[in-house]
Order: C-alpha cells, then structure tokens, then sequence
C-alpha cells in the first residue's frame, strides 16, 4: 500500500489518464461489460474476468498480471519456455501501445486456459465476480458492490487490534469479501460470502470473519467513520469514471456486516441453509461473538443480492 494505506487513485496522473487519456479507453472497454469488472485498489485498479485478475494497473505504461497465465501443460517440464516469453512480451507492448482489445484477446483466453488446466480455479472467486457484475448497475438488487477483498493493513488505521496473531506477520490482516452499499438507506454493508457447506470448513471460519470486524473496523464509531469516509472517496471515483450507478449514495457513518450464503446444486446437503445456521451458532460461541449479524441466502445461480434473509 502507499503511506496513506487506504482505497483511492491518488496520482493525479494516473487518475487524469484514467479519466480522459489513454486509460479512459480501457476503462469503456471494460468498465459496463459483464465479463470484467473494474475495481480502484491504492494507486492503481485490476481489471477482472471470472475473478481472475487480467490486468494490474498503475500508469497507461504498466500492467501486471500473472505470467503463470501463458503456461500450456500441467507438468512444468513440458513448457515451451520460449513461446512463454514471447506471449507475455506480446501482451505487455500491446498494453503499452494502447491495442487494449487485442490485449484482452490474448490475455484472456490465456487465463481461461490455465484455469482449465486446473491451476487457480476457485468457485468461491468467480462468484464474487458475478455478484460483482450482477449489483454494480443492476436495478433489482437491493446493494450496490463498491470493492471486493479489502484487505485491512497493520499499517491502516482501524488495524486489527484482537488477540489473534500469525506466524509470518504477527498481526492478522484480515481480508473482506466484499463491501457494498445499502440501497435503501445508503449504509455500508461488509460482506462474507461462503459457497456451499464445504466452504465453512475453511480455516478462515465464520467466527473469525466475525471476530476480525470486530476488531478492525467495527471496534469503534471513529474507525466505522474512517473506513466509511475511505469508501466514500473510492466511490466518487468510481463514478467520476463511470464504473457505477450515479444515483449511489453513502448516507451514514456506521457499518454494518453481514454474511452471505450461497446453495450448491451439486452438494448432496439435504439441507444447506441449516448447516449454515448450525455452523455460524457454533463458531460464534467459540469465538463469543454476542451480535446477531444477519445472512442472506443466495440460491445456487443467483447473483442478485435482495435481503433474502436465513
């Protein structure tokens, strides 16, 4: 992150080009297209397809992405490493030059092919993606998304300040799935998806997701404050470059957070949502989480978000 540890385009150039220079066309590429999403990160945005990150981007002369991408085989020892190279120089100058479309054109079905052979693929990420897509503009959902896996720094402000501890960095730095705004009365609402009964086995449970609000961002009024003022600036960015609805409005301080529950079709659960509630009254009391924050139910193919309560 930069010294401010916080969401926003703070290089004036990079928004400038975002805005009506070079950038600004990929942004019309890709900013209302349902196959990518577009979401502003500290000094640069990714641009998304099926959750996997196609582009990392910090200046029209710059993009990231995984040049795990290009690989053609499983067994690494099969790799064509020269023609791996060549493709990811390819995609490289055709970003620097502008030929964004033809950049996606190669970039894109590269990543689909990794992820066909079995490398990165994770469902869980891909229907972030769709939720994403499905209430950034969409009139029927009752949220808007403004950003996907906020990570909270140890550097940022409302930090982590429970018990818990890591062995690599000591602090945690818990990670939100995703943090929308409320339709109905314009308030922040964190977010963590879990699709499906085998995703609440993770090591990263309910409990924890809801012990480490508790002690980042919901801690206090004046951290709920400055994560909102943070999602606020992020948000007038998003609509100064036309990625969101303009009508969105953040109208309070407070933070509320909320669990989302998606079915899987393919699980043979007899009865999904009740695991769930089984499995969130467990590991509340494990981790002694006294408030009752809501969930939503989201059927195995719906992407709308509605207040569909468990």
């Amino acid at each position: 992150m930069s010294e401010l540890h916080k969401r926003g385009i703070h290089k004036a150039s990079l928004l400038k080009s975002m805005q009506d220079g070079k950038l600004s066309n990929l942004l019309n590429l890709v900013g209302k297209n349902t196959d990518f999403a577009v979401l502003i990160r500290d000094d640069y945005f990714n641009v998304y397809h099926r959750g996997g990150n196609v582009a990392n981007v910090s200046s029209d002369n710059s993009v990231k992405f995984d040049m795990q991408y290009f690989r053609q085989h499983r067994n690494h020892a099969d790799e064509d490493l020269t023609f791996m190279s060549e493709q990811i120089n390819n995609a490289v100058d055709l970003f620097k030059n502008g030929q964004y479309q033809a950049y996606l054109d190669l970039i894109v079905p590269a990543m689909n092919n990794y992820f066909h052979l079995g490398f990165k693929s994770d469902e869980e990420k891909e229907t972030q993606h769709q939720l994403c897509v499905n209430n950034t503009f969409e009139s029927s959902s009752e949220f808007t998304i403004i950003d996907l896996e906020y990570e909270v720094s140890t550097e940022s402000k409302f930090a982590y300040c429970g018990k818990r501890t890591t062995k690599k960095s000591g602090k945690p730095k818990p990670r939100f799935d995703i943090v929308t705004v409320r339709k109905s009365d314009g308030k922040i609402c964190i977010m963590e998806l879990k699709k499906g009964t085998k995703a609440l086995e993770n090591k990263s449970g309910i409990g924890e997701h809801a012990e480490s609000f508790e002690h980042t961002v919901g801690f206090s009024k004046e951290r709920q404050k400055l994560f909102v003022d943070e999602m606020k600036g992020v948000l007038n960015q998003m609509k100064s470059l036309h990625l969101i609805n303009e009508n969105v409005e953040i109208l309070h301080d407070e933070v509320e957070y909320m669990f989302v529950f998606q079915e899987k079709n393919s699980e043979r659960t007899a009865n999904q949502v009740q695991v769930f509630r089984e499995k969130m009254e467990s590991e509340f009391r494990k981790y002694n989480i006294q408030n009752d924050y809501q969930a939503i139910e989201l059927h195995d193919g719906d992407y709308t978000l509605r207040y569909n309560r468990l």
